[in-house]
């Protein structure tokens, strides 16, 4: 029997899903790696979970360096097959991240264009918002001459890919160090 991503990562039945999930949120809240003049911050919520998505953007909030944010909150996998209800998103305060401080927003996925809208609703400029169908595209987008901090908010499910970007981003960050 073939394994499904969620069990080839972490060895688990999909039924074991939420638990782990809510034991990955304690573990990897915090993930930050620091290059150069650059931190790379991971937060990880439960997908679709506006309380959870909001305290990290109360968290990011709260900041005083320049950042740029990456949306990537959702199952990327299965986002091919989904029309999901996205109304929780208007749940969320994305005001929150309408403050100088945050130079860009980079939303990610098939559900770009879904985030860019509630990004334009909260009054964030459409300059500051950038958008990734792919998110292969997105280290290429990050403005890393404007932000001194990079904050994803990611759910548990994104693992793979953030840690994708995340090492691609390091490489690109190392690079323009030694130039410096």
């Amino acid at each position: 029997m073939k394994k499904g991503l969620f069990a080839s990562i972490f060895g688990k039945k999909k039924g074991d899903s939420e638990a782990r999930a809510e034991e990955m949120n304690r573990d990897l809240i915090d993930t930050e790696d620091k290059v150069g003049r650059w931190t790379i911050l991971v937060r990880y919520s439960k997908e679709k979970s506006p309380e959870e998505t909001e305290r990290i953007f109360k968290d990011i909030n709260e900041r005083t360096e320049s950042c740029a944010v990456v949306l990537m909150d959702y199952n990327q996998k299965e986002q091919i097959k989904a029309s999901e209800n996205m109304s929780w998103l208007y749940d969320v305060k994305y005001e929150l991240l309408n403050k100088d401080t945050i130079h860009q927003i980079v939303t990610v996925g098939k559900r770009c264009f879904d985030y860019r809208v509630r990004c334009l609703l909260a009054g964030i400029g459409e300059e500051k918002i950038a958008i990734a169908p792919m998110s292969e595209k997105v280290k290429d987008l990050i403005d890393l001459e404007q932000a001194d901090t990079i904050c994803f908010v990611a759910a548990p499910s994104t693992y793979i890919v953030v840690e994708s970007i995340k090492e691609e981003l390091m490489k690109t960050m190392k690079k323009r160090e030694e130039m410096e």
